[in-house]
């Protein structure tokens, strides 16, 4: 199964955005990307990760993981962008795609057993 997938719009008006979940070869999750302007990659730190590793802009993910060392690929200037509703909801739509991706693998993993019977 493909780490890469797209989220479509939920009435928003957004558009289907591109993610992508990397993770190790034991299935940690490491990194996501958001593929659409404003483009970015992220650390996904779990609950046991160290404090101090997360830096000024965290996220809580509703799968209990966060978000953090953001390296933004696109050039924003923050100073004039309306940083919080926008920047929210980006996040809020990064962790809908952590949970859309999460519901892929157990789907993936359900067919699977299926196929075992």
């Amino acid at each position: 199964m493909s780490n890469r997938f797209e989220v479509r719009s939920d009435g928003s008006g957004h558009t289907a955005e591109k993610w992508l979940v990397a993770e190790s070869l034991d299935g940690r999750r490491l990194y996501l990307v958001h593929g659409h302007r404003p483009r970015f990659v992220a650390r996904i730190f779990e609950e046991d990760d160290p404090a101090d590793v997360l830096d000024s802009l965290s996220y809580r993910l509703p799968t209990g993981e966060s978000l953090a060392g953001f390296v933004w690929l696109d050039a924003v200037d923050w100073q004039t962008h309306p940083v919080e509703p926008e920047l929210l909801d980006l996040l809020k739509r990064a962790g809908e795609a952590v949970a859309a991706y999460d519901e892929r693998l157990d789907a993936a993993v359900n067919l699977d057993a299926e196929d075992d019977l």
